[in-house]
């Protein structure tokens, strides 16, 4: 069976970024907020200093140098809308990312416009039941009637929402089936098993063991 992609969970800071490439990690995570009366796009977990605007600049965490190294991003944006991705897809392709990069976000409609527009990779996050419920509805009916999802697509659940009988339903699907955000090698062995696209690990030596193994 082979592994799922490794996702190092908040890379947020150039350490944590560090610690992901030694760990050899598949993809780094990064929070990406596009506040409404800033320019900016900041880099932030806390919900709301990061709605605020408040944070390290996204520009002054991902650097030239620090992207040669960085392999594949995977940017979790939690809040700005369409004007917001726009934003964070042109700051990728700026800086020659091209599909280097996966966009997940609980703002499926900015994701679908972002897809529709600039052919981005979206992963629809999905954090309790109710989302699961709707986004199942909503698959079956290609989302939204105005929009049709184009290319690779995919998932973004929380780990105790997912079924196997679900994952194997989205994986007919073609979807890219991604688990957060898992703390033990129990969780990631049974994701695994499962057949996962990619998990979301918290403890980067996680991580380097599976990769080594």
């Amino acid at each position: 069976m082979s592994k799922p992609f490794f996702i190092a969970h908040r890379t947020n800071d150039s350490q944590k970024l560090e610690r992901a490439f030694e760990a050899d990690a598949d993809f780094v995570e990064i929070d990406v907020w596009k506040a409404p009366l800033r320019h900016n796009l900041t880099v932030r977990h806390d919900g709301t200093t990061g709605g605020l605007g408040f944070g390290q600049k996204l520009s002054k965490l991902l650097t030239p140098q620090i992207l040669k190294t960085a392999g594949k991003l995977y940017f979790d944006f939690k809040w700005g809308a369409e004007g917001g991705l726009e934003k964070l897809i042109k700051f990728a392709e700026e800086r020659g990312l091209k599909e280097n990069f996966i966009v997940s976000s609980t703002d499926w409609y900015a994701l679908l416009w972002a897809n529709n527009k600039y052919g981005i990779i979206p992963h629809f996050t999905i954090a309790n039941a109710i989302n699961l419920q709707i986004f199942k509805h909503l698959y079956k009916k290609r989302l939204y009637r105005e929009f049709k999802v184009k290319g690779r697509h995919g998932i973004s659940i929380r780990g105790r929402f997912l079924t196997e009988k679900d994952n194997l339903e989205f994986k007919k699907n073609d979807l890219e089936v991604v688990v957060w955000t898992l703390k033990s090698k129990k969780d990631i062995e049974k994701n695994i098993q499962m057949g996962v696209w990619g998990v979301v690990i918290d403890d980067y030596n996680l991580i380097r063991d599976f990769k080594k193994g």
